[in-house]
């Protein structure tokens, strides 16, 4: 418990925690304990005092849940399990912290995505937009591979062992791979059936040194403006409206209809939601270990640095947070698709709940040896298909309407700023100047599908401190503005 600065306790009394904790909280104002009320789901959030050193954290209860989770997102914190609990209450306590260690890996997750509050996807959204004139949105693919075989390269140590048998498999089953997977696969000389990216911010020195271009490219609006403009095959556009809603709102201004695909946490979770919109089965997943393996994190040809302080010992092997997210990603998508099937070679890699694991020359072996003129089905199939839009007169618009909102919103939130500073310490709701200008910014797109989804994810954060309040209210409504005006001036 010596670097600990929160302790999670399971399975304990308030009166035994004290007892057995006092003086390691006393020994720190900064530490706190939360001591899980098992099986209770009620609880007033609205009175609790985050700075008090002792709490009460209820396990049935969500909010009380995630909130913790966001609460000690940058601190240390250790679960503990009472001495002499019974069994079945140890397993329950166990399931507890996991939830609690996903909600974190979420949270985590989300912080990186708009840690400059969204602003580089955003710009990345805005540049990649003109490209649905040439892009073909894949679920006019649906169905197109039915019955095909395959595999989502991932960039994990086991790649490496698989490599020799890709470049044989490619005659009649699909290869997939993305991100710094590509990077290992030039270096074996295998060329993937289709490649893709999400990255909004990838390290320039993987995509400078991977030479597949010209395959169908996969990829995201939210994806590097350069790493779009470097790929020479067709473009094949993947809808994603629920990570930024903003997308879906320039979406609906050039009447685009495109209902989100679910592509989860990672490149090799994307590869796998387009395989299985095709119609692939099996679908083998091959280097997507999740996990570091003895000292390896990535296969040969990916020259990434070591980031050993996010590695976490958890379901028996050596993972990260967004790694634990893929997995599970990937257990409940093959849970939701019973008709095809899922298979892993990753023999020590994190397990996947519901995916078998077997070899990949065992899998192999079973194919049909016959080659399958796939390059062909690939072109006839995407031959068919017409990009979403025939000119860029819809992107102008969409972009004309962007910029009205994006001025109307600073605007808004600069007079609410002055407005609060003028009249402090009395609160300018009271007069109408302030309510006209509120009532105005949330009526803005920009306000409802970016600035208030980004705060809502920062809140946790930005609002841990609680300082005197010259009026109820105050710290958390001056908090939001002056993150909103650093957000729409970052646009």
């Amino acid at each position: 418990m010596n670097t600990a600065e929160v302790l999670c306790l399971y399975g304990y009394t308030d009166t035994q925690a004290k007892k057995k904790f006092a003086d390691w909280l006393q020994a720190d104002p900064h530490r706190q304990i939360y001591v899980v009320q098992h099986d209770v789901r009620f609880y007033d959030l609205g009175t609790r005092d985050p700075s008090s050193q002792w709490q009460q954290l209820p396990d049935q209860n969500e909010e009380a849940v995630r909130r913790f989770a966001w609460e000690t997102l940058n601190r240390e914190v250790q679960c503990l399990l009472a001495e002499n609990l019974p069994s079945n209450r140890q397993e329950l306590g166990k399931a507890f912290f996991e939830r609690i260690r996903l909600f974190q890996a979420g949270a985590h997750s989300l912080l990186s995505d708009v840690s400059d509050c969204g602003c580089r996807v955003v710009s990345n959204i805005l540049t990649n937009l003109f490209y649905l004139q040439e892009a073909l949105p894949a679920p006019a693919l649906a169905g197109s591979m039915k019955g095909v075989p395959a595999v989502i390269c991932g960039a994990g140590p086991s790649l490496e062992e698989n490599l020799p048998l890709l470049g044989a498999l490619a005659k009649n089953a699909l290869i997939l791979a993305g991100g710094s997977a590509l990077n290992a696969l030039s270096c074996a000389g295998v060329i993937p059936h289709f490649a893709a990216a999400i990255d909004p911010h990838p390290p320039e020195h993987l995509f400078q040194q991977q030479t597949i271009q010209e395959v169908p490219f996969l990829y995201q609006n939210r994806v590097s403006h350069g790493l779009l403009t470097s790929s020479q095959g067709p473009k094949i556009w993947l809808p994603d409206g629920l990570s930024y809603p903003i997308e879906q709102w320039f979406l609906r201004q050039m009447k685009i209809e495109a209902n989100p695909l679910s592509t989860g946490w990672n490149v090799a979770t994307c590869c796998l939601g387009f395989a299985a919109l095709l119609g692939c089965s099996p679908i083998v997943l091959v280097g997507v270990d999740l996990a570091i393996l003895g000292d390896k994190e990535y296969a040969p040809g990916v020259d990434m640095p070591k980031d050993r302080h996010r590695v976490i010992s958890a379901r028996a092997v050596e993972t990260k947070k967004d790694f634990l997210l893929a997995a599970d990603w990937l257990a409940d998508f093959s849970a939701q698709h019973p008709d095809l099937r899922f298979i892993n070679t990753s023999s020590k890699g994190l397990r996947i709940e519901g995916i078998e694991v077997l070899p990949l020359h065992v899998i192999a072996d079973s194919w049909d040896q016959r080659a399958v003129d796939l390059q062909g089905k690939i072109h006839a199939a995407i031959h068919k298909v017409q990009p979403l839009l025939s000119c860029a007169d819809p992107v102008h618009t969409a972009l004309a309407e962007w910029k009205k909102t994006l001025f109307l919103a600073r605007q808004c939130v600069d007079n609410m700023l002055d407005l609060m500073r003028r009249d402090y310490p009395e609160d300018p709701k009271m007069r109408g100047e302030y309510i006209l200008s509120e009532v105005e910014l949330e009526e803005q797109p920009v306000y409802q599908e970016l600035c208030v989804p980004v705060w809502e994810i920062w809140r946790w954060i930005l609002l841990q401190k609680q300082a005197d309040e010259p009026y109820p209210g105050f710290d958390e409504r001056m908090q939001r503005l002056l993150f909103f005006q650093t957000q729409l001036r970052g646009l």
